[in-house]
């Protein structure tokens, strides 16, 4: 591990900094305003430094970092980087593979053809005007980097003492930013956004639960039982992805939110935003419910026409939609919690949903949900997109003496 100095951490300049990243005032900034106040105090402390580099490690099942790179004139700027670039070659050829890999510093003199020709990334900056390139390991559970790049020849040669005695207090806050991306960035892949946040508020006790009115979202895959009798899970699980990647993903981009995934069943919800949030762009739940399906199945075209090409059989869902009011809540064992929404109108749109296929229909609202629609009015005023909404009747539901009257596209 790079160790600092004593001399060197007394110096003013060093004590300093050290002291601003230990300041409980900066424990709450997030890896954005960490980055942005050390370069800010670097440059004050007279290094000159044109580019910036650092990463917050995250536990997301698809994201490897937050990568954070700040250039002079140009401002900061976050780029996701996906556990995909692990295998990519330029990531393999990089000063930062050859730091996770066991190195702690990495220096290149970018005035040097062939010493900035070691790595494809310090290439580029030498090509971009950079002369002098550094780059720290940042050790931890969750092990990060700094990189510092500078128009000047060696121009970190006089500052080298001061960034090796930053790297114990920058690793701490680096860790505890992400540790603290990685909790959120877990409860949001887990929980969905709006549980996540209530649980990191601290918002719910086990058993309570709050009432919120919602279009209400049930779906699921046609014949998923015989194709987990019949194919092997190897092959299940990456259709069961992106048959939900079809679903969830236009359910988020219309203002939903996906609440369960329950063997290839999805569960739903779309509510209004809260007045002080409203804004030209905010659509009634039920209208963005809709343009949500509309995508979900133009979605599911693009991939069956890929499992054309490939001799695959194509997948095919319904949807139901109802409107009601249901319990947000926080249930459970006591060592073992979910949030869901439970009540009357989450059993009406599972039932709902089951007429899809007695129906031979993709998509089917409840009148409740076609009145809302209409804004009040009779059904037939409803519509879908271009389409009216016309009623099916009145259908009962299988194994209870309960019926209920739904509407479809005309």
């Amino acid at each position: 591990m790079v160790e600092a100095n004593a001399d060197v951490v007394a110096d003013p300049r060093t004590a300093q900094l050290v002291a601003w990243l230990l300041d409980p005032a900066t424990r709450e900034l997030d890896g954005a305003a960490l980055f942005l106040g050390l370069i800010e105090a670097l440059r004050a402390a007279g290094i000159e430094l044109d580019r910036f580099s650092a990463s917050v490690r995250t536990l997301h099942p698809e994201v490897f970092v937050d990568n954070f790179v700040w250039t002079a004139g140009e401002g900061l700027v976050r780029k996701v980087r996906t556990n995909s670039m692990l295998d990519h070659a330029r990531y393999q050829a990089s000063p930062v593979a050859q730091l996770y890999a066991g190195s702690e510093e990495i220096r290149v003199d970018l005035g040097d053809v062939e010493d900035a020709g070691r790595f494809p990334v310090t290439a580029e900056l030498a090509e971009q005007g950079m002369l002098d390139y550094v780059a720290l390991l940042l050790p931890g559970e969750h092990a990060s980097f700094m990189s510092l790049a500078s128009r000047t020849r060696r121009g970190f040669d006089r500052h080298m003492s001061l960034l090796r005695a930053l790297v114990p207090a920058l690793s701490l806050r680096v860790e505890l930013a992400s540790q603290r991306s990685v909790t959120a960035s877990l409860l949001r892949t887990y929980l969905g956004p709006n549980a996540a946040q209530r649980v990191l508020a601290g918002a719910f006790r086990r058993g309570e639960g709050e009432p919120i009115d919602a279009v209400i979202w049930s779906c699921d895959l046609r014949g998923f039982t015989t194709m987990v009798d019949g194919t092997s899970m190897a092959e299940v699980l990456p259709t069961l992805d992106r048959y939900f990647e079809c679903v969830a993903d236009p359910i988020a981009a219309h203002g939903g939110e996906v609440l369960k995934f329950i063997g290839d069943a999805v569960l739903g919800i779309f509510v209004a935003p809260p007045p002080g949030e409203l804004s030209a762009a905010s659509m009634p739940p039920c209208r963005a419910s809709l343009l949500a399906v509309r995508d979900a199945f133009d979605a599911l075209a693009k991939l069956n026409a890929e499992r054309a090409e490939q001799g695959r059989a194509a997948l095919n869902f319904g949807v139901a939609l109802h409107v009601g009011t249901v319990t947000y809540g926080n249930i459970g064992a006591t060592g073992r919690l979910d949030f869901t929404v439970i009540g009357r109108a989450v059993n009406e749109v599972t039932r709902v949903e089951s007429l899809c296929k007695v129906l031979g229909r993709r998509l089917i609202v409840t009148e409740t949900f076609a009145r809302a629609l209409a804004g009040g009015k009779a059904v037939a005023a409803a519509r879908c997109g271009e389409e009216a909404l016309v009623s099916l009747g009145r259908h009962p539901y299988r194994e209870t003496s309960l019926s209920q009257k739904v509407s479809g596209r005309a």
